[in-house]
């Protein structure tokens, strides 16, 4: 028994794998969904307003015989949220669909998942604002021109040479406000090789992974 092609001429099993190696496939793609770590909010409609606080209200000592007024200094704005529709559309033949001996729903799940995931990541973090099918409209994140940027030091044209000042100066330009909550570092995958070869004062890795941690590295500054 052998599995079939997705498709009438191309696609999955092509080559006709024989189904006593089917579980050995595996793939080295990278794997997508990083967007779900930006706080993102779920809508229950088409568009939506979220507010947002610009200014907490001034407290005041309550002193006895004097009256509180009315306070001013409250205050805040909103952002429209008009949702995209994101889709994947793979053609199947109708022989692999009703083949009773082979089974790809849970691979087209899997692949639907990380296609979909994967233009989630291009929009948030490097879409370019254009409304078409690549980028829907979304500016990324580091596409973002109101989004504060730093330059490494001179010399340091590449990233394995930046040092612990490179990345001191990245968090100085960080709202201080913003420190007081939980921070991170949203690095690409295709970085991690480099930016593990970067070094502090005294000439340790910056990047690296505590022990007993399976899926996560430190980046300690």
């Amino acid at each position: 028994q052998y599995l079939k092609a997705l498709g009438e001429d191309s696609g999955f099993g092509t080559s006709y794998i024989a189904d006593d190696f089917a579980d050995d496939i595996y793939n080295l793609l990278a794997q997508n969904g990083a967007w779900a770590t930006l706080g993102v909010r779920r809508i229950f409609s088409k568009k939506a307003k979220f507010p947002i606080i610009t200014a907490y209200p001034n407290a005041v000592y309550v002193l006895q015989g004097v009256p509180m007024t009315d306070d001013t200094a409250a205050s805040g704005t909103y952002i429209l949220a008009d949702t995209q529709t994101v889709a994947c559309f793979v053609q199947c033949s109708k022989q692999l669909a009703e083949d009773s001996e082979t089974d790809i729903s849970a691979l087209l799940l899997e692949n639907f998942s990380e296609a979909i995931n994967a233009r989630l990541d291009t929009g948030v973090f490097i879409g370019d604002g254009v409304q078409d099918a690549n980028n829907g409209g979304i500016t990324g994140m580091f596409q973002d021109s109101t989004i504060t940027s730093v330059d490494a030091a001179a010399g340091h044209t590449a990233l394995e040479l930046c040092n612990r000042n490179d990345f001191l100066n990245t968090v100085a330009a960080v709202s201080a406000n913003a420190l007081q909550r939980p921070c991170r570092w949203w690095i690409s995958y295709e970085l991690l090789p480099k930016i593990m070869q970067c070094k502090d004062d005294e000439g340790r890795p910056m990047v690296y992974r505590p022990a007993g941690a399976d899926d996560f590295y430190l980046l300690e500054i």
